[in-house]
Parts: structure tokens; C-alpha cells; sequence
């Protein structure tokens, strides 16, 4: 069973193969809330604000019909644990228009960033320049 740092690693390997079929993946964010960082570091970010308990993993900035982007919160296969910070963002994301899940290995995450994907490629058929 890999590790939730394992399944990060395939997410960001698939990720990079795909860019130039869909360069709007050089816009994702991953967030290192559950790095180790020294005590210093975690001082700073906290003064400024970077630091959210629950903040999930990843955010997919591609736009649907339906959704205004994708949050996931990556957890390991088998085993992985929600916190209530992280369903309390899961819920405030999804209220307010996005499309965000708890998913459990990369298999999963790729899953939802290509529906997210297909459904952008739709969506963005129907768009008409503003030039």
C-alpha cells in the first residue's frame, strides 16, 4: 500500500504528462499543510495566514457549467483519515459552487481532475471570444 506522499507523487507525474495535452493544469495548486516544517516556518506562515487546518491537498482552477473549480483532499488508499477542519472545507466549497471530495488514492484523484477536465472541454465549446 503506497503512502499518502506516494499517491501525491503519481497525481504529480500524471500531471505532468498531461500539461501539454491540457496546459490549464500548470494553474493546480498542491498545499503543503501536511509537510513537516520547522518551527520557524510554521511561525511565519501562521502570521501571515497560510497556514488553514483543512485547506484541502489540491486546487484545480478549471471552470465548469456547474462548478467554479475542484478541491481535493488526498488520502491514502486504505486507512486515511478525515478531520472534521477538512469536512468543514470539503462542505464550504462545495456551498459555495465548487466541486470539492475526499479521494482516496491517486486512481481516484485523476479520475475526478479528468471529469472536471471533459466537463471544462464541453463548457468551454460553448464560450464565444470576446473579440
Amino acid at each position: 500500500m503506497l503512502s499518502e506522499y506516494q499517491e501525491a507523487l503519481k497525481i504529480e507525474e500524471w500531471r505532468l504528462n498531461n500539461l501539454k495535452q491540457y496546459p490549464i493544469l500548470e494553474y493546480s495548486v498542491c498545499h503543503l499543510t501536511g509537510s513537516k516544517m520547522s518551527i520557524g516556518v510554521i511561525a511565519k506562515t501562521k502570521k501571515i495566514g497560510a497556514l488553514k487546518k483543512g485547506i484541502p491537498d489540491y486546487f484545480f482552477p478549471i471552470p465548469t457549467k456547474d462548478s467554479h473549480g475542484l478541491w481535493l483532499e488526498l488520502k491514502k488508499e486504505k486507512g486515511g483519515k478525515v478531520s472534521l477542519e477538512q469536512k468543514k472545507w470539503i462542505i464550504a466549497m462545495n456551498n459555495l459552487g465548487y466541486s470539492a471530495h475526499v479521494v482516496e488514492g491517486a486512481k481516484e484523484a485523476i479520475h475526478f481532475i479528468e471529469h472536471q477536465l471533459k466537463n471544462w472541454i464541453m463548457a468551454s465549446k460553448r464560450v464565444t471570444s470576446p473579440v
